[in-house]
């Protein structure tokens, strides 16, 4: 894909799934009911519990996929995290304190993920930002960076320039 064809094609699946999220939504803004309560009248009481479940697995998921991510990143400069096929003992350590920290956000509530997301806004625009313009000098400027066709990058690549 060009520049052009990833736009749109970010574009039309976050506008498919803009729609059944804000229909979905608007009971729970208008009336303050949460998702489960709102499906009861569309399932009933005993099928409210199919959608419910389902929300429950793909968070799961993602909460595993993430803490995976969050490790894996937090540890760039030490050793790889698959030798053999089995994971280092470093792994296991930064995943246990990363999923200690999720686990001190949740238990405080939401007003933590509120706080943090405030700290790290900014933050994370900056990083952007900076990322950007590492890609622009690297390529030779916008134009050459457009131009060329995309390609998979390893996340290990924006780290191996770390000391």
């Amino acid at each position: 894909m060009n520049w052009k064809q990833a736009l749109f094609t970010v574009f039309l699946g976050n506008v498919l799934v803009l729609i059944p999220m804000c229909s979905s939504a608007h009971a729970g803004a208008q009336y303050g009911i949460p998702f489960p309560v709102f499906a009861r009248a569309s399932f009933g009481v005993l099928g409210a519990n199919v959608p419910a479940i389902l929300r429950a697995l793909v968070a799961c998921g993602w909460f595993g996929i993430q803490t995976w991510i969050g490790g894996e990143r937090s540890m760039p400069c030490s050793s790889r995290s698959f030798q053999a096929g089995h994971i280092s003992l470093t792994v296991l350590r930064v995943l246990r304190g990363i999923l200690a920290a999720e686990c001190f956000g949740i238990l405080r509530g939401i007003e933590t993920i509120r706080f943090l997301q405030g700290i790290s806004a900014p933050f994370l625009l900056l990083i952007g930002l900076a990322l950007l313009l590492w890609a622009r000098g690297k390529a030779g400027g916008f134009g050459p960076m457009l131009a060329t066709p995309s390609k998979f990058q390893n996340f290990s690549e924006f780290f191996r320039f770390i000391p």
